[in-house]
């Protein structure tokens, strides 16, 4: 695994940013994503940052936009229910399994529209070369890890804004 990360990172971080953006919550949903946990502290402690991290704050961030556009739009009182808690806990903790499991994936589109915000904001980060600078859930209490980290820390900030824009509007 690490070496086919490293491969994609060295082709192209933005098409590496775009992987993870789009296909973490799906590691997520099979917990795959704890495999990726090695490969995290392993540049952490030869650098002190770890560029996949990035773009896991959009693919993340993205879910709680789709869930908060589900929250907005749905007349169904139960899953109204669901989405506000989901979208709270996936924006600013970075646990997105309510909102994957209670809302997004349950209604499929949402899901996948959520995985292309993530890719879109994963790319841009990827591109901007942003990463937290310790071992943080991608989440917006956590965002200001990445500010000393490696790259452009506004180009993170708009990565996420985008991601959460792009799976917002999809999904409404």
């Amino acid at each position: 695994i690490s070496g086919a990360v490293d491969w994609v990172w060295n082709l192209s971080p933005i098409l590496g940013g775009a992987i993870m953006g789009a296909f973490w919550q799906v590691f997520v949903i099979f917990g795959i994503h704890w495999g990726f946990v090695p490969i995290i502290v392993q540049n952490l402690s030869e650098t002190g940052y770890s560029l996949i991290v990035g773009p896991l704050f959009a693919a993340v961030l993205a879910q709680s936009g789709a869930a908060a556009a589900v929250w907005l739009k749905t007349r169904n009182k139960e899953l109204k229910e669901v989405a506000g808690p989901a979208t709270i806990s996936a924006f600013l903790a970075g646990i997105t399994e309510p909102a994957i499991y209670g809302v997004t994936l349950r209604l499929k589109k949402p899901f996948v529209y959520a995985c292309i915000g993530g890719a879109v904001g994963g790319a841009i980060i990827g591109a901007a070369g942003s990463a937290p600078v310790g071992f943080v859930l991608p989440g917006a209490i956590t965002m200001t890890a990445a500010i000393d980290g490696p790259g452009n820390f506004t180009m993170f900030v708009i990565g996420v804004v985008v991601a959460i824009a792009v799976a917002f509007a999809l999904t409404m």
